[in-house]
């Protein structure tokens, strides 16, 4: 890696060249910047075009709490936002046919990644980029009570460490280093937690046994020939 000339109007320092054994390539800090914003406003877009709810949350009402059960997450503490009522509500009127379901399914999958590759990915540099994330852990399990997006004092915070393997259980004593991410992030990921990830799972469980009921008719139609 080499120092290269920045660009118009950044400073010193913010464009480097990358040896990839190939060829050189040049990386910059306005080039992170521009992927990480076109990713937000793509993900934006697809979830207002859904009509999700939660485009403008106040992180000041989000819950955010210690809980060691398994399970236990921003999800679960801020049910109250987005109820039962509210999902089937939400889906009698957003999802009337299968297709129109898996839309939104796919819409809400995309999301997710695009978040993880396009903007967690890219936080930070070097050393102070987040170590090898491949995932975002949203609740506890039971081989990681580590939750990876947290809610502190109104500020959405990455949290990692350098542990190799992501799934060895934590040690509470461990040091971890928090990543406070800016507002319109934190607010996408509430978002995509909150009233997304609800919908996601419903929308899976419905899916698959409409699914496994077509799978049965046509069993049924093939052995009545």
């Amino acid at each position: 890696i080499q120092r290269t000339d920045p660009d118009e109007g950044c400073p010193n320092g913010s464009a480097v060249t990358v040896d990839t054994g190939r060829e050189l390539v040049r990386v910059s800090w306005n080039m992170m910047r521009s992927i990480i914003s076109t990713t937000v406003t793509n993900i934006q877009t697809a979830l207002d075009e859904i009509q999700l709810p939660g485009h403008d949350i106040d992180l000041a009402t989000v819950k955010d709490f210690e809980d060691p059960a398994i399970g236990a997450g921003i999800m679960v503490q801020n049910e109250a936002m987005f109820s039962d009522a509210d999902q089937i509500e939400w889906l009698r009127n957003h999802s009337k046919s299968f297709t129109q379901g898996k839309q939104i399914f796919e819409v809400l999958q995309k999301a997710a990644r695009e978040f993880l590759a396009g903007v967690g990915a890219n936080i930070g540099g070097g050393s102070r980029r987040i170590p090898e994330l491949c995932c975002i852990t949203l609740e506890v399990t039971a081989q990681n009570p580590t939750r990876c997006f947290r809610i502190f004092e109104n500020e959405g915070v990455f949290v990692g460490d350098y542990r190799k393997q992501q799934g060895a259980c934590a040690n509470p004593a461990e040091d971890l280093t928090l990543w406070v991410i800016p507002a319109p992030l934190a607010r996408i990921m509430c978002r995509l937690i909150i009233f997304g990830k609800p919908i996601e799972v419903r929308l899976a469980q419905k899916l698959l046994s409409d699914a496994s009921d077509a799978v049965v008719f046509c069993s049924k139609r093939c052995c009545c020939r």
